[in-house]
């Protein structure tokens, strides 16, 4: 098996031969260019832009948009060579995957149909002519008697059976979105709900609070009271208690008074010591 290279690649193209309507400058080193022809849509309607019958020209393809493509170039294969397509580097770096590029078998005529995927972070420009794969052709050591089918015409069954979303993206979005939004008004409506029942707690809360307080001033107030009294009985037990003792002691000198009898002793004291200062000194 030989790997073919461009002289030998352009010596058969130019002559619309193993791969047909390739531009000169698209030869390169040992590979064939592949670029872009019609641009399909899945999930379009059928006759309306984008559909089996009425392919686009260029489209704008959003971040997880799906589209089919087919090649401007067609392979027109012998039994004696094969091909190997994959994406052109320029394409991938970009973020713009495709699913079924890979081997062509011998005898294959027909463009070629791929599904391309944006798995970049920004919108990716498809246009008919822009440069999408590259192909090498081998020549091989013998030739395959088995002929392969020709490339099957793109339907709208087929697009059909495509998401114009891959993994549904934009529906897990939109679901999502509308998740987060059911849970925000059930959240503001949890939120008015309540609010009555807030309010009534808290005019309770503070209508017991003030009754508390009220109650409280009232049980200081009486034990303010009962302080006062209890000293005021604390004094007439006191006074009680000296006017026993007082009593006790009258008792003790009857029947003449304590007061008067204290008089006499103090009467008696005076009389002798002025009798003593009253004598004559003795030299």
């Amino acid at each position: 098996m030989k790997l073919l290279i461009d002289a030998e690649l352009k010596t058969h193209t130019d002559k619309n031969e193993l791969v047909r309507d390739v531009l000169p400058e698209n030869v390169k080193g040992c590979t064939v260019d592949l670029t872009i022809g019609a641009i399909f849509m899945p999930g379009s309607e059928a006759g309306t832009l984008g559909s089996a019958t009425k392919p686009r020209t260029q489209l704008t393809l959003m971040q997880g948009a799906t589209a089919v493509v087919s090649t401007n170039e067609a392979f027109c294969l012998d039994g004696s060579h094969s091909a190997v397509v994959f994406p052109a580097s320029s394409v991938s770096l970009k973020g713009l995957l495709m699913t079924n590029p890979g081997h062509v078998d011998p005898n294959y005529h027909g463009s070629l149909h791929l599904t391309v995927i944006n798995m970049g972070s920004e919108p990716y420009p498809l246009k008919t002519g822009d440069r999408l794969l590259r192909t090498m052709v081998f020549k091989l050591d013998g030739s395959t008697a088995k002929k392969v089918s020709s490339a099957s015409p793109l339907t709208e069954e087929l697009l059909a059976r495509l998401s114009p979303d891959f993994l549904d993206v934009n529906k897990r979005v939109d679901a999502a979105a509308k998740k987060a939004i059911d849970a925000a008004d059930r959240r503001n409506l949890l939120r008015q709900a309540m609010m009555p029942v807030i309010v009534a707690i808290v005019t309770a809360v503070l209508t017991v609070g003030s009754g508390y307080l009220s109650l409280k001033d009232k049980f200081e107030e009486r034990i303010a009271r009962m302080e006062i009294a209890n000293k005021d009985l604390n004094a007439i037990v006191r006074f009680e208690q000296l006017d026993s003792k007082l009593r006790q002691i009258g008792e003790l000198t009857p029947p003449v008074p304590l007061a008067k009898h204290i008089e006499e002793l103090r009467a008696e004291i005076d009389a002798l010591r002025k009798a003593q200062n009253a004598s004559p000194k003795k030299l």
